[in-house]
């Protein structure tokens, strides 16, 4: 059962990978950033240009699939610093003409960030406010007749 569902899994994913017109957005979370880097760093490490079975059916997520990939991909060096991915990998990366911009979050940055749009919710519902009272809206230049 767990290998059919990660065979659909796999599906899924090879089809939102291939059939991206313009670019593909994926999102994905781990609990650990280290544990998670150290893993697929051990990944990447074989010289094999393909995950192996045993590591595709040991994948707790599709982010264990594609990070050992990128990796070792040839634009990827931002990735490789952020994750602390140590290790010679120059003559194992892959020379593959895709793009990819990588950026990773931790807690403290998505707590910042939910704090600015609750500040933009609370200014955007005052302007509202100032709408319903039919004040002038800040920033913008009053109608002379």
């Amino acid at each position: 059962l767990r290998a059919e569902t990660l065979s659909e899994e796999m599906r899924i994913l090879y089809v939102a990978l291939t059939r991206a017109r313009e670019k593909l957005i994926i999102t994905g979370t781990v609990s650990n950033i280290e544990q998670a880097a150290e893993k697929w760093t051990d990944i990447a490490r074989v010289r094999e240009n393909r995950l192996s079975g045993y590591d595709m059916l040991k994948a707790s997520s599709f982010l264990d699939w594609i990070c050992p990939a990128l990796i070792r991909h040839k634009n990827c060096a931002g990735f490789r610093e952020s994750i602390g991915c140590t290790g010679d990998f120059h003559t194992k990366l892959i020379d593959d003409p895709s793009g990819w911009l990588i950026k990773l979050w931790d807690r403290s940055d998505i707590e910042s960030i939910t704090i600015l749009e609750e500040r933009s919710e609370s200014e955007f519902i005052k302007w509202l406010d100032s709408l319903e009272r039919e004040e002038s809206i800040p920033g913008q230049a009053e109608e002379v007749s």
